[in-house]
């Protein structure tokens, strides 16, 4: 978010059950990510910001996998925000 020119910086969470499950998404209007990186947010050490490291995505997926859970991410790509995906 810090990085999108957008003047109305949005995020929205909600939350429901699904299947006995508590199912989180947190959605942003943000910069967006790019379709060949969708399936690499989570490893570690992947960033595509000057300053990051690529940790934060890959320690978040390692403690959620460790409830029990899973994290996914869906974006129409650049410029079109992103959603993350908790199920526990």
């Amino acid at each position: 978010m810090k990085s999108s020119n957008s003047k109305n910086k949005t995020i929205t969470i909600n939350t429901t059950q699904q299947d006995g499950k508590c199912r989180i998404e947190i959605s942003d209007n943000g910069v967006g990510i790019d379709d060949k990186n969708l399936k690499r947010v989570f490893n570690y050490g992947f960033t595509t910001k000057e300053s990051g490291h690529g940790f934060g995505l890959h320690t978040s997926a390692l403690a959620v996998n460790a409830l029990g859970g899973t994290m996914d991410v869906v974006s129409e790509g650049i410029g079109k925000g992103a959603t993350f995906v908790i199920v526990l």
